[in-house]
């Protein structure tokens, strides 16, 4: 993997970095969470592709405001499981105070076939539309990947 470089500001420069590890410092707004599902998590020990289990969940994205440079994103903090969506079932993984981050630049994506529409009213959301997340949450429509491998 590339070694992280700091998030870029300009919108433009982004376009050309998706899959681009890149670093942030700041705090959650756990208030905020979206997520985005059915999902079931994928095992990295099992190759690419390989489903760790049937059991379906969600990605929590999670707004993210940057201390050094005054922008707000949005992060995808990973997969939970349906019954632990609520947060108050994972309190452990309410991440308080400022960390720092390292992750991966991920772009808007188009719709598939049969994939539902986003809902953003009802927060259900199917693929990443980040300037829809992005106007709900009141954040700039930039969007990663956390790696928490590299904290």
């Amino acid at each position: 993997m590339a070694e992280p470089i700091p998030l870029p500001g300009d919108l433009m420069e982004l376009k050309k970095l998706e899959y681009r590890p890149v670093k942030v410092r700041g705090h959650f707004d756990h208030s905020k969470e979206l997520y985005v599902m059915p999902r079931t998590m994928v095992d990295p020990a099992r190759g690419a592709g390989r489903l760790s289990s049937a059991e379906s969940g969600a990605h929590v994205i999670t707004p993210f405001h940057c201390t050094d440079s005054g922008i707000t994103i949005l992060v995808n903090r990973g997969f939970v499981p349906r019954k632990k969506v609520n947060p108050d079932t994972r309190q452990k993984g309410q991440i308080e105070g400022d960390v720092d981050l390292v992750g991966m630049v991920r772009l808007t994506e188009t719709r598939k076939p049969f994939v539902p529409e986003n809902n953003p009213e009802k927060n259900q959301w199917h693929y990443r539309d980040l300037e829809a997340m992005a106007r709900l949450v009141g954040t700039d429509p930039i969007f990663i990947d956390a790696d928490f491998s590299m904290l």
